[in-house]
């Protein structure tokens, strides 16, 4: 077959054109991917050879600055764990699980954290947050109640006994809007932090006592925290306002309802909203200048039953960290997703920092997408990144 010179050219501008379409599609797929591998910490370590660092021993960028991390759910109650760690009695508390967080949490200044379970087995949740450093609790969920009044009292006793915080819930002496506030000086600088911990609905779930007067689920369904978060913000301009709602439909996107919410409370005068409850990541999005991160997923949620039920769902999960540097006189804040993989088959029953592949799929399928109004420059404020850690987004 013959073909004029004419044809040629079209055919082969094509041929060019298609080229450099998968070349862009291609280098859009594996920005993050390149930008996770470089300056990897993991390939740092392999490169030091036998001297054997220890993570504590390095320089860490909270000596510098102040680090406020919050993390997603925690609830250690399968059997399967429970045994596992008993064959070694020296991880009673389950330090196996969290062996590659041991620095992370162990450098920030305070750690939050959501506690899912009330009853009999709070004691290893409390054990294994006493081992990590956690410094307060959301106890702000439908199964704050799951075996009644009884299980909720011990629960906050053993917390007390620990030496951790718990908020969002209240009791005879505390209203359940009332704010944990935390506050630490740095170069001379006070920076007061006041974090509200809220739940969608009042009603706890399969409670089996009858409702008591002096045990009450903070909710926000009857307009509650946004006057709270208003009042608060006319005493104390200065505070750093966060909204940690236990919130979303359990394995979904997040939707308009969690949008209007979060909007809600920044329109009062809250500085973040971070959210979980979902059991899986969802995206984060900007509004008026302040972030709202709707779902970090869990910390660690031991549920078989869960996993059988979604095996469909990547179990990526994120805690989230606030760095507070003070810079010519004037704090300034960053904030800093560390995206983590939750898999109790494949991980060796531990969570682990994201690979590089697994951070693009992260970044891509889950933070940019949802039903949630996502604006495409979004996407130019998340930014990918890598320290000693682990890889991160920073949230511009």
């Amino acid at each position: 077959m013959i073909f004029k010179k004419r044809e040629l050219v079209l055919v082969g501008t094509a041929i060019l054109g298609l080229a450099l379409a998968t070349t862009k599609v291609w280098t859009a797929d594996t920005a993050v991917e390149r930008a996770g591998r470089k300056n990897d910490p993991q390939s740092q370590r392999q490169s030091q050879g036998s001297q054997n660092e220890s993570p504590k021993t390095r320089k860490d960028d909270c000596q510098d600055a102040l680090c406020v991390t919050l993390v997603g759910e925690l609830s250690i109650k399968n059997d399967r764990t429970k045994k596992k760690s008993r064959r070694d009695s020296s991880d009673s508390n389950f330090s196996h699980l969290f062996r590659h967080f041991e620095s992370f949490l162990g450098s920030s200044d305070v750690v939050f954290a959501g506690l899912r379970t009330s009853s009999q087995q709070a004691s290893y949740d409390v054990g294994a947050m006493s081992t990590l450093g956690v410094n307060a609790v959301s106890l702000a969920n439908d199964h704050s109640m799951n075996i009644g009044h009884q299980g909720l009292v011990q629960t906050t006793r053993e917390l007390d006994t620990a030496g951790i915080n718990w908020f969002g819930i209240s009791n005879a002496s505390k209203s359940p809007y009332e704010p944990f506030r935390w506050q630490r000086s740095i170069n001379g600088k006070l920076f007061k932090l006041a974090i509200f911990g809220v739940s969608r609905k009042t009603k706890m779930r399969r409670s089996p006592s009858p409702p008591s007067p002096d045990w009450q689920l903070a909710a926000y369904e009857d307009g509650n925290p946004t006057e709270q978060i208003r009042t608060l913000r006319a005493e104390d301009p200065d505070v750093f306002v966060v909204v940690y709602p236990y919130w979303g439909r359990i394995y979904r996107r997040a939707s308009i309802y969690q949008q209007d919410k979060a909007r809600e409370w920044i329109d009062a005068g809250a500085d973040l909203v971070v959210g979980y409850g979902t059991h899986m990541i969802q995206t984060a999005s900007k509004y008026k200048g302040k972030w709202i991160v709707y779902g970090m997923g869990d910390f660690f949620v031991d549920s078989l039953k869960s996993q059988k039920m979604r095996r469909d769902t990547v179990p990526y999960h994120a805690a989230l960290r606030l760095v507070v540097e003070e810079r010519k006189g004037r704090l300034k804040t960053a904030l800093r997703l560390y995206p983590f993989y939750l898999n109790r088959q494949k991980s060796g029953d531990q969570l682990q920092f994201l690979d590089a592949k697994q951070f693009g799929e992260a970044y891509w399928r889950y933070l940019t997408k949802g039903k949630t109004e996502f604006n495409r420059k979004i996407k130019q404020k998340l930014m990918p990144g890598t320290d000693y850690h682990g890889r991160f987004i920073t949230l511009k």
